[in-house]
């Protein structure tokens, strides 16, 4: 991977943004491995392929959903879950 070409011991895990249990497994793991958090960077973006090709007013309203819930809400699932590995 990538991430093993920066750094033989980096830390690469799953997680699935829309699936809180995978989300909590992340966290639990890091936990487990560094004992603590001191930052999160958010970077996630989806959008379906068909809500991109097509016209902006031709995006479908679950379309819209997921991509919202992907490229937004993840950044409060996420957070949630790092907020008790970054007490002081």
């Amino acid at each position: 991977t990538l991430a093993a070409t920066l750094h033989p011991e980096t830390l690469v895990l799953p997680c699935d943004v829309q699936h809180d249990a995978e989300i909590a497994a992340v966290f639990s793991h890091i936990q487990q491995a560094h004992g603590g958090l001191d930052f999160l960077v958010h970077g996630v973006a989806f959008a379906s392929r068909d809500d991109l090709t097509g016209g902006f007013t031709q995006t479908s309203r679950e379309g819209f959903r997921t991509a919202l819930d992907i490229s937004a809400y993840s950044l409060i699932a996420l957070a949630r879950g790092a907020q008790p590995l970054m007490q002081a």
